[in-house]
């Protein structure tokens, strides 16, 4: 998992600014107001991301995503 790829994500959603990005060891680690957790993929963050952002709307992520990716 990128880590830069990962802060633009957090950026991108005011739900998220709360969120401690860093990288350790090849993996992502995300401190957040319960915790800590750990992801090694990219596909594992995107479901962490939906839960913190409480993102009702996929598609408001799918666009921030698709922007990311240009």
């Amino acid at each position: 998992m990128d880590v830069e790829r990962a802060r633009e994500i957090v950026e991108a959603l005011p739900e998220l600014h709360d969120l401690l990005i860093q990288e350790e060891k090849g993996r992502l680690l995300v401190r957040h107001a319960n915790g800590m957790s750990c992801f090694a993929r990219e596909a594992c963050f995107w479901p962490f991301v939906f839960r913190v952002a409480d993102a009702r709307d996929r598609m408001r992520v799918n666009d921030i995503e698709i922007r990311l990716a240009m």
